[in-house]
């Protein structure tokens, strides 16, 4: 008959491994969630269509508003994050 449960020592490495995954997923989360949302808002406006119902100016001033909120996302997150998430730690 096989013993279906591992060794004690790999269930412990392999539990070990999940929740540095974990801890490292919930430094990284506060950190995303600025540009997942611009990008969430930008994608339900466009999926409404709401860009192609404006006109060109009104349609290059969303996109621009877009970018500047995005690239004032993506250093908050590294104030946020910092080396940790850069490390892996």
């Amino acid at each position: 008959m096989v013993n279906a449960v591992p060794p004690a020592p790999t269930r412990l490495k392999r539990n070990l491994g999940l929740a540095a995954v974990v801890l490292f997923w919930e430094r990284l989360w506060p950190a995303l969630w600025p540009a997942a949302s611009v990008v969430g808002i930008f994608l339900a406006l466009a999926l409404l269509d709401v860009p192609a119902r404006l006109p060109a100016w009104l349609h290059w001033l969303l996109l621009a508003v877009t970018v500047a909120l995005l690239a004032a996302a993506i250093p908050a997150s590294e104030r946020h994050c910092g080396a940790d998430c850069r490390a892996g730690r």
